[in-house]
């Protein structure tokens, strides 16, 4: 992971590049927003509530945050794999120098990008990454074009209210959530809390406070350069090591060490 930071040294973005397609992905989600090319053959991506999609050489993907998705491989081994990670509060300010009375992140309103010329901008980018290059401006300029051109202004409809009352739940306890503290709290049955849950999100609440853990562990490494990784795994809920190096892979694709910043 290569980490793009600020002048003033906040995190803005990260990029990861392998020669290979990770294939051990779980369903999951981030807190960023995410944007993922390859250079040679197919990926399966499964997106939660819309059709399924296959990313191409010349395509680019488009992960909203808190977007549920899986990646498979298909036909043959993707090469060249590139996947861009956006810090949503500073996207939120691009966009409010493109938007008039913004109060909230607009989401991009298509899931793959067709466009030979977006592909090779992004991949320009991406290698000027890697190079170590200075490349903040490029890079608030690239997405800036994005955002004028697709992100989707308006304002999304709650689907299901339980659903998005247990979520909100789940994200502004301090404490960790339990199952039996959504059944407590909520008054229905563990039955009924899975299901309307997972046909709204796409993942179980388990699986969904998971997910939670894991971003948030991110987000400890992202901030604080000497943190010991046990300190984190316990602070954001894990059980212990194992578990949180188990499942940070199969949402980023790298072990907790290996994610470290490199500034």
């Amino acid at each position: 992971m290569i980490k793009i930071y600020d002048e003033n040294n906040v995190f803005v973005a990260e990029l990861k590049y392998d020669e290979t397609f990770f294939s051990n992905y779980s369903k999951h989600s981030h807190d960023m927003l995410n944007l993922t090319a390859i250079k040679e053959g197919e990926i399966n991506i499964d997106f939660h509530s819309f059709k399924s999609e296959v990313l191409k050489p010349n395509e680019l993907a488009v992960f909203n945050p808190h977007q549920v998705h899986l990646s498979r491989n298909i036909s043959k081994n993707a090469l060249g794999y590139y996947v861009l990670y956006l810090d949503v509060d500073w996207c939120l300010d691009i966009q409010k120098n493109i938007f008039e009375n913004l109060n909230r992140f607009y989401p991009i309103d298509i899931n793959i990008l067709n466009s030979q010329k977006i592909y090779e901008d992004f991949l320009d980018l991406c290698n000027n990454i890697i190079k170590k290059e200075n490349v903040y401006m490029e890079l608030e300029s690239f997405i800036s074009d994005i955002f004028r051109k697709y992100a989707k202004k308006e304002v999304l409809k709650v689907k299901n209210l339980l659903s998005n009352e247990i979520k909100e739940y789940i994200l502004n306890n301090k404490n960790e959530v339990r199952l039996d503290d959504i059944v407590s709290n909520f008054s229905y049955s563990k039955e009924h809390i899975i299901r309307v849950f997972k046909k709204e999100f796409g993942l179980s609440p388990h699986a969904f406070i998971v997910n939670v853990k894991v971003n948030k562990a991110r987000n400890k490494l992202n901030n604080t350069d000497n943190s010991n990784l046990t300190d984190i795994a316990y602070d954001t809920g894990f059980y212990d090591q194992s578990h949180f190096n188990k499942n940070f892979k199969k949402v980023y694709a790298v072990s907790p060490r290996t994610y470290r910043p490199i500034k």
